[in-house]
């Protein structure tokens, strides 16, 4: 909507104070107080202001014609406020998306797949082969996954992990059932993905202890004990922080489109309320 058009509305409301019976005048005044808390930016009070005076006055119609216009108004810069907020956190975030993205090793093919991967070039399936470990790496979209990866002489058809603190503190993933497995010249490799965020915070653990010796414990069938290597547990670590930025990243843009959508609602139904009152005085 245009701001002459925003204008109009809003001025329209002064109108009620010099017409009208008693009901009419006392909302009028209320509304009058709603538009000075709107122009000064406090939507919060001018919702409140909007909604006592159609609770104290059901009956003023006129008012609460006009107050529904304000409403929309409220709505309009409520939601342009958002954007500015999540704008000054977005620059921020994707300051610091920029200086760490280097240190990661980013894969994508583009002929099967449309958002790419980062992970830490150390912990690449092919350097760890023969290696039972941990792993991680987080898509462009903030979706972070953990792999308990195991390789030995027998199959131990695991399907969850728990990594144990030296102080008996733990965390444990819940029992997935994403997993693979295969056999090699005698070697039987598994590998078994959780997905962070439903981790039971296996993730954040690890990354909380990093510095510690921690235990690993694949649990299924069988079992097999090892304690994370420093490079594995820093690794895990250095995902789960490019995790939390992207993840934001998302939820900004996410909560970004969800306020533009209702910017144009909100634009879209006083644009057709001023065509209508427009032809009904014609």
């Amino acid at each position: 909507m245009k701001k002459s058009a925003i204008t109009i509305i809003v001025s329209a409301l002064t109108v009620l104070a010099s017409c009208g019976g008693k009901a009419e005048k006392e909302a009028a005044v209320m509304l009058d107080k709603a538009k000075e808390a709107y122009e000064d930016g406090s939507f919060s009070l001018a919702k409140n202001r909007i909604d006592s005076m159609k609770t104290m006055y059901p009956k003023a119609f006129k008012a609460r014609e006009e107050g529904l216009k304000l409403m929309r108004l409220v709505e309009i810069g409520e939601q342009e406020k958002t954007i500015a907020f999540l704008d000054s956190i977005a620059d921020i975030n994707d300051k610091a998306i920029a200086e760490i993205l280097p240190d990661y090793k980013f894969s994508k093919d583009t002929a099967y797949e449309d958002i790419g991967t980062y992970s830490i070039k150390s912990q690449s399936i092919e350097n760890n082969m023969y290696n039972s470990y941990i792993y991680a790496r987080v898509d462009e979209n903030g979706v972070m996954k953990l792999t308990s990866a195991y390789a030995g002489k027998r199959p131990i058809e695991h399907y969850a992990v728990r990594i144990t603190a030296p102080d008996g503190s733990f965390a444990e993933t819940p029992q997935s059932t994403d997993t693979f497995r295969d056999e090699n010249a005698g070697t039987v490799t598994e590998r078994t993905d959780y997905t962070v965020g439903a981790d039971n915070d296996v993730a954040a653990f690890i990354d909380l202890n990093k510095d510690k010796n921690l235990k690993a414990e694949y649990i299924g069938k069988g079992n097999t004990v090892y304690y994370m290597s420093r490079r594995d547990k820093q690794a895990v670590s250095d995902i789960y922080r490019l995790h939390k930025l992207l993840d934001l990243r998302t939820q900004i843009n996410r909560q970004r489109k969800e306020a533009s959508n209702k910017i144009e609602f909100f634009r879209r139904k006083a644009e057709e309320s001023m065509r209508n009152e427009g032809n009904a005085g014609q």
